[in-house]
């Protein structure tokens, strides 16, 4: 059987070893999950299963591409999957009576939020947010804290409601699949059945362990296992994942530990900037410098031609996306483009598309295609169609926010309201007059609704500028308090922070005198639907993990930290951001850029000068 691999003399110790228990310390681009599959295959040729787990499905099934050479020789003896595909097969085979069903579970959510409201009882509950998002983070939160911690949270009443309503209509969501899993696990005779489905344990990634995993972990091992840990790339705190699980889960099994420290991916300079983030970090003293295959003689393509070029501060993002733009353009291979925070990718796009610089974005929506700017654009465009009489229009804009705000329109209303239009070719005469419900109370209430809806947009349509018009739907509408009701957001427990992309929206709006020329240019601003057909690919700096690119430009470093010094919990906090940064920065292969506005990231204060660059002052493309 060909391995196909031509291992460095570090990834050979790994290799060659005949420990029982391994633990593999990796930088990044060293080829760690590349050595871990080596090693199963090698496995696999002395007919050894292996259980291999990855956090993500794209991680498995890259994991899968990359054992299919051999699928013919090792058959079925390396099995990649998640850690919540694992959970769910030994719920489903072991137990199966609970649903796992995370639609019906959100819908209690939804009712456990209007009762509170409602309650005499929910002033009792201190000043709490009662926020889908509040209430999402508060309930992952749970199971990771001792009883008397959940007991003493202001949630736990809310929480105690969930998992009763839960338990009443035999259901689960993700979060408990492990708690399931382990618990199923308890009786010996099935986890010694689990045990007979592989020899060897392979976790990739192990420093996005959390308790739940590290004790699934714990449960499921017999003697044999093989775990990778890259402490640099640690950026899942918010999720409860520490590296020390698994390094601590290594001193309990005695295993075997290696260090990869050789970057194959990316020249000497761009390994030097990672190297100078992460040496002045917290708990330093233990960093071992990453080193750079190109310039250890272990890469192919003969001189190190890397680049490092930190620019000078801009004043605001709209200079700063002008000159990424421009640069980009004149690149002749794809590059990244990474930012901490989604709403930050707005000014990138305008420019890139003012460029017609095709560019995707990567498992999200651009700026201009998530939900706060789509709904704010329908109102705008409802409103000034209804301005210039043309109805029928200012109907198909109005359509998809009709309950945006929550105004408890039933599922029907688009067909019942559209029928109703069709007798009046009037908009606002449709709005006022059209709900028949099966009640008169309904019926008062729908339509009630409905008037005040048209009762905005005739004040709307009034409105003369956008910016006076997203201002109106903001604080009149309502619409930012549902947004802080309604919107969750895994990055982040504060909800004034999901209010980030609308408030960019208003400053990009601010630029416009008039909707029409607002709306052609947000019209012009689309991704392409496929990466191969982009120059430029947008993302977040989380969401860039594990992927490679020739070009990356890193722009906002003054996000990293996100939040102030005095905000964090503790400098530990902190220093994950840290982590991000130097996660970022070490995606390219041959160049890495790094921009900001005012001021550069406090992480890069040391041993970086700034490049001398000249900044661009494109026309005013508004």
């Amino acid at each position: 059987m060909s391995i196909n691999v031509k291992p460095s003399a570090e990834q050979l110790r790994i290799l060659k070893s005949n420990s029982s228990n391994i633990i593999v310390r990796a930088k990044p681009g060293s080829g760690k999950t590349r050595t871990a599959l080596t090693y199963a295959k090698i496995k696999a040729m002395k007919n050894k299963q292996s259980l291999f787990i990855a956090f993500s499905k794209q991680a498995v099934e890259e994991a899968k591409d990359r054992i299919a050479d051999c699928k013919d020789e090792i058959g079925g003896l390396i099995n990649p999957m998640t850690f919540h595909g694992l959970c769910l097969r030994i719920y489903r085979q072991y137990d199966g009576i609970l649903k796992l069903n995370p639609q019906a579970c959100n819908r209690i959510i939804w009712d456990l939020i209007k009762k509170h409201e409602k309650s005499n009882d929910s002033a009792g509950l201190g000043k709490i947010s009662l926020s889908y998002n509040s209430i999402k983070h508060e309930f992952s939160n749970m199971p990771f804290l001792e009883k008397a911690e959940q007991e003493a949270s202001p949630y736990w009443e809310i929480y105690r409601d969930y998992i009763h309503r839960q338990q009443e209509l035999g259901i689960v969501d993700y979060s408990a699949l492990h708690p399931l899993a382990l618990s199923i696990l308890e009786d010996k005779n099935i986890l010694a059945e689990v045990q007979k489905g592989y020899d060897w344990i392979f976790v990739d990634e192990g420093h996005d362990l959390n308790e739940f995993n590290m004790r699934l972990l714990s449960r499921l091992y017999k003697d044999k296992f093989f775990g990778v840990i890259s402490e640099e790339q640690s950026i899942y705190g918010f999720r409860h994942a520490r590296p020390s699980y698994l390094l601590q889960f290594a001193i309990e099994i005695d295993a075997e530990i290696f260090d990869l420290t050789i970057n194959f991916r990316s020249g000497q300079k761009i390994v030097d900037l990672c190297n100078d983030i992460m040496q002045v970090a917290e708990g330093s003293s233990e960093y071992i410098p990453m080193k750079s295959g190109k310039t250890c003689g272990l890469t192919t393509g003969g001189k190190d031609t890397s680049e490092v070029e930190v620019l000078e501060p801009f004043e605001n993002t709209q200079q700063e996306a002008e000159v990424i733009a421009s640069m980009i353009e004149s690149d002749t291979d794809k590059s990244f483009i990474l930012y901490r925070n989604h709403y930050y990718s707005a000014d990138i796009e305008r420019e890139l598309a003012y460029k017609e610089i095709p560019f995707y974005i990567i498992n999200e929506k651009g700026f201009f295609q998530v939900d706060e700017v789509k709904d704010v654009l329908a109102y705008i465009t409802s409103a000034y169609r209804l301005a210039q009489n043309n109805h029928k229009s200012a109907m198909e804009a109005l359509i998809p926010v009709l309950n945006k705000p929550f105004r408890w329109f039933p599922k029907n209303i688009e067909e019942q309201l559209n029928d109703y239009y069709e007798q009046k070719d009037n908009l606002i005469i449709a709005l006022q007059q059209f709900y028949k419900g099966t009640s008169k109370n309904q019926t008062g209430a729908i339509n009630g609704a409905a008037k005040e809806l048209s009762s905005h947009l005739i004040i709307l349509s009034y409105l003369s500028s956008p910016l006076s018009m997203i201002k109106y739907i903001r604080v009149n509408m309502k619409y930012n308090k549902y947004i802080i009701k309604t919107k969750f957001n895994p990055d982040s427990e504060n909800d004034e922070e999901l209010l980030a992309t609308i408030d960019k929206f208003e400053e990009i709006i601010e630029r416009f005198e008039n909707v029409e020329d607002l709306l052609k240019w947000c019209e012009r601003i689309k991704p392409v639907k496929e990466s191969e057909d982009a120059m430029a690919i947008l993302m977040s700096s989380h969401a860039s993990k594990g992927k490679e690119i020739e070009n990356v430009y890193v722009i906002g470093s003054h996000l990293y930290p996100y939040q102030p010094k005095m905000k964090y919990r503790s400098n530990t906090d902190m220093e994950e951001d840290r982590r991000l940064l130097y996660v970022a920065c070490s995606r390219a292969k041959q160049k890495t850029v790094i921009s900001t506005v005012n001021n550069h990231s406090i992480f890069l204060e040391h041993n970086i000068v700034p490049s001398q660059i000249e900044t661009v002052q494109n026309e005013d493309k508004v």
